[in-house]
């Protein structure tokens, strides 16, 4: 019998000194649909917050189909450029982002943000 655990432990250091809540806000990031002409598009994702965000994943909604982003943390007060884990271009319609954010406790917040052309 073998068994297999893997854990990750991230430690954030947070200063005195920053104001807010440290309870980090979605609101916080700001997400922007960027075309890059034809079919190249790219999510713009800034933090405008003085905390780190971590996301497990996102995925765009486009034409009844999801397509999954490559994610990254951002630190405080940083930008971005998402882009599709498999070249796919975005259909007509509604486009919507779903993000899962991990909070300070390790649950998943999902932030679903309505994207516009």
């Amino acid at each position: 019998m073998q068994f297999l655990l893997r854990s990750q432990i991230k430690f954030f250091y947070r200063p005195s000194g920053l104001k807010n809540n440290p309870t980090f806000h979605p609101d916080s990031i700001v997400f922007t649909l960027v075309n890059k002409g034809g079919d190249d598009w790219a999510i713009n994702v800034e933090n405008t917050s003085p905390y780190y965000a971590s996301f497990s994943g996102a995925t765009v909604a486009s034409g009844g189909r999801e397509i999954d982003l490559q994610t990254t943390m951002l630190a405080p007060f940083s930008k971005d450029s998402w882009t599709a884990k498999l070249s796919d271009s975005l259909r007509g319609g509604e486009i919507t982002l779903k993000a899962r954010l991990i909070n300070d406790y390790g649950s998943i917040e999902e932030i679903a943000h309505d994207l516009h052309p």
